[in-house]
C-alpha cells in the first residue's frame, strides 16, 4: 500500500503522512493512534522502518550508475539483471560483492550445477 493510499484510509494527507513515517512530524494522539490502528504497529517501528528503507534506497545506486561503475552499458546491466543473458562468472561476482546481488541467481548454469551435485553426492 502506499503512502498515498494509507493517508486516504486514515483520513490525513500523504504529505503529512510522509513527515510523520520520517519522523520530522509529532502527531496529535488521536491520529497517532489511528496511524497505528492502520498499520498494525507502533509509530516507533513505523518510524525506523520508514528510515531505514528510505536509506537503502538511497545507498543502492540505480542501473546507470552501477553500469558506470562496472564499465558496462546499462541495457547489458538491465538484461543481466532481467535474467536474459548469463554473465560472466568475473561480473556475477562483482555484482554479488558491491551490490548484493546473488551469484547463482545470476548464473542459472553454475546453480543447476551445484543443485544436481547436491542431490547427487
Amino acid at each position: 500500500m502506499t503512502i498515498k493510499e494509507a493517508a486516504k484510509a486514515i483520513g490525513i494527507s500523504a504529505g503529512y503522512l510522509s513527515e510523520v513515517l520520517r519522523g520530522r512530524a509529532d502527531p496529535s494522539p488521536r491520529t497517532r493512534r489511528d496511524i497505528e490502528a492502520h498499520y498494525g504497529k507502533p509509530l516507533e517501528t513505523l518510524v525506523a522502518e520508514h528510515v531505514a528503507k528510505v536509506k537503502a534506497k538511497r545507498a543502492k545506486p540505480s542501473r546507470t550508475e552501477m553500469a558506470r561503475q562496472l564499465g558496462i552499458s546499462r541495457q547489458y546491466l538491465s538484461e543481466v539483471l532481467s535474467g536474459k543473458i548469463i554473465p560472466s562468472v568475473r561480473l556475477a561476482i562483482r555484482l554479488q560483492r558491491e551490490y548484493g546481488i546473488d551469484f547463482l541467481d545470476l548464473r542459472p548454469d553454475i546453480k543447476e550445477a551445484v543443485t544436481k551435485k547436491g542431490k547427487n553426492p
